[in-house]
């Protein structure tokens, strides 16, 4: 093998090398992921810009503790439950929206629902219009309010 012939090689295997390297996701490095395919991946940190999947809600009902957002559909005025969360589910942000415009009402179990007033209260009540919404976010067992479009407590 003539020199020549091996320079080539190498640049060859060189330029292999680093394509194997280019297209490879590791499980420790720092990467910037394009055109990449995942199977199930574990993602710790960062942040998101995924738009939340709504659960539509077209009947009374119990509202289900999961992160996301609630949509009340009924065609007529809901009554809704929401159960009161678990010191497990701290940290769970709960928006329940009405998009139809109807007066709905959310019992929040065992007076759990916290607005920033000195007693714990049970009851919200939509504007009847679609756009009412409240923000809600699990802490010690009780829901917090942390935002609210025409939503009156009691």
């Amino acid at each position: 093998m003539d020199f020549t012939s091996f320079d080539e090689l190498t640049v060859r295997m060189k330029k292999a090398m680093q394509n194997i390297y280019d297209n490879f996701v590791t499980k420790t490095d720092t990467q910037t992921l394009t055109n990449k395919t995942l199977t199930s991946p574990t993602i710790v940190g960062g942040t998101s810009t995924a738009i939340p999947v709504g659960t539509v809600y077209s009947a009374d009902g119990a509202i289900a503790i999961s992160e996301g957002i609630a949509l009340l559909t009924k065609t007529s005025a809901a009554a809704m439950t929401l159960a009161a969360p678990t010191t497990g589910q701290n940290g769970t942000i709960i928006t329940i929206l009405s998009r139809t415009a109807f007066a709905h009402v959310v019992t929040c179990t065992g007076a759990t629902f916290l607005n920033g007033t000195a007693t714990a209260l049970t009851t919200l009540t939509f504007a009847a219009y679609a756009g009412a919404s409240i923000r809600l976010i699990a802490d010690n067992g009780k829901w917090c309010q942390s935002g609210n479009t025409a939503v009156t407590a009691s």
